[in-house]
């Protein structure tokens, strides 16, 4: 699952970082307004439109993500890499955004994380509670030579209950 990492360079929220799966978002909007995803100080940033810029992506047949990036007619521009955006431009994992001539700057990156391909085995049981361990496991020879892992459990009279400690365990 990719994820959107700004990290606000300069501006009100320097130093800040915030991450995005893509997921739960179908875009980010950037801006002063409280109801953007991306938020800058309202009081520091002040050059910045309420609605200032919008990164949206798409998903291609084979599944990568393509990012862009547009000016929502903001009145002060939005800079990629140190150049005014007119209109919608590709946005790359690396890329500077600035939010106006002097505004605030991030760094937009994108993490796609590899998926983890190793088998996770798991095994769940029964134990004994009279045990203080877990009995030992032991291997045998299953047919068309596959092996399985066996439990070997201690033996309990045909009429013991296993939730039961037998009467000789009271000591």
């Amino acid at each position: 699952m990719d994820r959107i990492i700004v990290k606000f360079v300069s501006g009100g929220r320097a130093g800040h970082t915030e991450v995005y799966p893509v997921t739960r978002f179908s875009s980010l909007y950037l801006g002063r307004d409280p109801k953007c995803d991306v938020r800058v100080d309202a009081d520091k940033d002040s050059m910045v439109s309420r609605s200032h810029a919008v990164i949206e992506w798409v998903e291609d047949e084979e599944g990568q993500r393509s990012y862009s990036l547009t000016d929502l007619l903001s009145s002060n521009g939005t800079y990629r890499n140190g150049l005014r955006v007119k209109g919608t431009v590709a946005l790359g994992s690396g890329d500077h955004v600035r939010l106006g001539a002097q505004g605030p700057e991030f760094l937009f990156t994108v993490e796609r994380p590899e998926p983890n391909l190793n088998p996770v085995i798991t095994q769940s049981m029964r134990i004994d509670p009279r045990l203080r361990t877990p009995p030992p496991l032991t291997r045998s020879a299953a047919r068309e030579g596959k092996a399985t892992v066996q439990r070997v459990l201690p033996s309990l009279s045909a009429t013991q209950d296993p939730e039961r400690p037998s009467e000789d365990d009271s000591t």
